[in-house]
């Protein structure tokens, strides 16, 4: 029996672009994604992904894709933004499609503000699980669904790694696009509540990381976690250096595995 091997994708703003780079080099690398776990962009992507798109496609979405199509401006109660047009476009890409229906088991991560507890989504309308795990506090309006207000999922889990061991990963990548360095300036609000997550996650990745077997984390060096996209392939290509780097690490990892079976059976 082959092992199972689980794609972790983490929060961070478009700097998730990097992710689209992560997964093309393990398909080139023939290394199999049998399950994905995504906190914010990194549920955003990884549905999309096991809604049956091709990666080149996604990659040629990010290039091309109007902001307009993902901003629709609220009343400031609860946020910036309303949300509805990213809910309808991920809808319309997944056509409809429910979590428990996509071609790669996948679970979407969002956090409960009343409880401060980790939501993990399994199931239901896939737009839904996307549009709360997206929804980056004072910038997207919460989701609110039966008793809870649901926020983005990397509050809680900035590299969902843990939730891929509970759904039975043998081997299990991480891939973190927000690290914490010095930023030269802080130009807006966005600016202020995506640095304030970002410096939280950092100290909450460095007491989680060993929930990953191999984490990646691909060179953030001069992109900010913003919601623009001002250079979409070098922030792919970012993906696709740091995943090279880690291809024989990762089949090394696999081969000790079965291995060890291997060795168990005899």
């Amino acid at each position: 029996m082959r092992h199972r091997v689980g794609l972790a994708l983490g929060a961070g703003g478009v700097r998730g672009l990097a992710h689209l780079g992560v997964i093309e080099t393990l398909e080139k690398a023939d290394i199999p994604i049998d399950a994905i776990a995504g906190s914010s962009v990194g549920a955003l992507i990884g549905v999309l992904y096991a809604s049956g798109h091709p990666v080149e496609r996604l990659q040629e979405l990010s290039r091309t894709l109007e902001r307009r199509r993902f901003f629709d401006v609220s009343q400031p109660r609860y946020g910036l933004l309303k949300g509805d047009r990213l809910k309808t476009l991920v809808r319309d890409l997944t056509q409809g499609k429910r979590l428990e229906d996509l071609s790669i088991p996948t679970a979407v991560i969002a956090t409960d503000l009343k409880s401060g507890e980790m939501i993990v989504f399994r199931e239901g309308p896939a737009d839904l699980a996307v549009r709360a795990s997206i929804a980056v506090p004072g910038i997207f309006t919460p989701v609110f669904v039966e008793d809870k207000v649901l926020v983005d999922g990397g509050l809680v889990a900035r590299v969902p790694a843990g939730v891929l061991r509970q759904m039975g990963m043998d081997v299990v990548i991480g891939v973190d696009v927000s690290p914490a360095p010095r930023v030269a300036e802080i130009r807006h609000i966005y600016d202020v509540l995506m640095r304030s997550l970002e410096i939280a996650g950092h100290h909450l990745i460095q007491c989680r990381s060993r929930e990953a077997d191999i984490l990646m984390t691909p060179d953030m060096d001069g992109y900010r976690a913003s919601v623009f996209v001002d250079d979409p392939e070098g922030l792919i290509e970012t993906g696709r250096k740091a995943a090279l780097a880690h291809v024989e690490l990762i089949r090394g990892k696999i081969k000790r595995l079965v291995s060890v079976t291997s060795d168990a059976k005899a």
